[in-house]
C-alpha cells in the first residue's frame, strides 16, 4: 500500500525549493557583501598614508591600493551575479548595503585626497558599475541611502587623516597656493563643516530604519569635525610651543599626548 498524496504537496515542495534558493542566495550575497567590506576597508587604509590634497594620488599610494581595487571588482562581480535584477536587488538591499556604503566611502574619500570635492551620488554610481572586471553589471543595486550613510562615514576617515596633517604641518591642511589654486583656500576642517551643515538638513521621515542609522552617524560625525576642531585650535591658541608630532587626545586635554601615527 501506498500512502495517499495530497494535492497540496507539490506545491509546499516549490515553496521548500523556493526558500531553499532564497537562503542559499542570501548567505552568497552577505558573504561578496563582506568581502566588498574588507577590501573597501584596505582600499582606505592605502588611501590614508597620502600627504598631499587636491593632488594625483602618490605611485606608491597608487601601487598599495592596487591589488585591493581587485578585490573589490570580483565582489562586485560575485553581487552583479546574485542579484541580476531589481526585484532581487531590493529584495537583499539590507544584506549588501554594509559594503556598498563601505565602498561609497572608498570612493569618496580617495576622489577628495585628489580632487578636494565630493563625489554626487551619479560620480559613485557609474564608478560603481565600471568596477566589475567586465565593466558592467550591479546596475540599481546601490542606492540613495547607501550614499548618504557612506558620507557620513567620509567624515571619520576626514577626521583621522586631518588630525595627522595637523600634527604633521601644524595646520589643517588645504590646497597649495603653488599648484594655482583659486582664492580662498578652503581647508579640510572648512569641508566638514560644510558637510556637517548640509548632513544635519536631511529631512529623514522618522520611526524608519533609515532614521535610526542616519541618528547614530549623525552623532558619530558631530565628534569627528569636534576632534579637528580641537586639534587645529589647539595649535592656534598654543602656538608652535609643542613639540613636532604633538596631537591633542580624544578629550580634548590641554596637555595633550604624543601619539605615532601607525599607518
Amino acid at each position: 500500500m501506498t500512502a495517499p498524496t495530497s494535492p497540496y504537496t507539490t506545491m509546499f515542495e516549490g515553496f521548500r525549493a523556493e526558500l531553499d534558493e532564497h537562503y542559499d542566495r542570501r548567505e552568497r550575497v552577505i558573504k561578496a557583501s563582506r568581502d566588498l567590506t574588507s577590501a573597501s576597508k584596505r582600499l582606505i587604509f592605502a588611501l590614508q598614508r597620502t600627504r598631499s590634497l587636491a593632488r594625483p594620488l602618490p605611485s606608491s599610494v597608487t601601487k598599495a591600493a592596487e591589488p585591493h581595487h581587485g578585490a573589490t571588482g570580483a565582489a562586485h562581480d560575485a553581487l552583479a551575479l546574485e542579484l541580476s535584477n531589481s526585484l532581487r536587488a531590493h529584495r537583499y538591499a539590507w544584506q549588501v548595503s554594509p559594503g556598498l556604503q563601505e565602498f561609497v566611502e572608498a570612493a569618496t574619500f580617495g576622489h577628495y585626497l585628489r580632487h578636494q570635492t565630493l563625489m554626487s551620488f551619479d560620480e559613485v554610481q557609474k564608478l560603481w558599475t565600471e568596477t566589475g572586471e567586465q565593466g558592467q553589471g550591479g546596475e540599481g543595486m546601490l542606492q540613495y541611502s547607501d550614499y548618504v550613510l557612506g558620507v557620513f562615514d567620509l567624515t571619520g576617515e576626514m577626521m583621522r587623516w586631518a588630525v595627522l596633517m595637523v600634527a604633521v604641518w601644524g595646520s589643517a591642511p588645504s590646497r597649495d597656493a603653488d599648484e594655482g589654486a583659486p582664492e580662498g583656500l578652503r581647508d579640510v576642517l572648512r569641508d566638514m563643516r560644510d558637510m556637517r551643515a548640509a548632513l544635519e538638513a536631511l529631512d529623514v521621515p522618522r520611526g524608519t530604519p533609515l532614521a535610526s542609522e542616519i541618528g547614530k552617524k549623525t552623532d558619530v560625525m558631530k565628534q569627528s569635525v569636534e576632534k579637528v576642531e580641537n586639534a587645529t585650535y589647539g595649535l592656534v591658541v598654543r602656538g608652535r610651543e609643542r613639540p613636532e608630532g604633538w596631537m591633542p587626545d580624544s578629550g580634548g586635554s590641554a596637555e595633550g599626548r604624543m601619539e605615532v601615527d601607525s599607518y
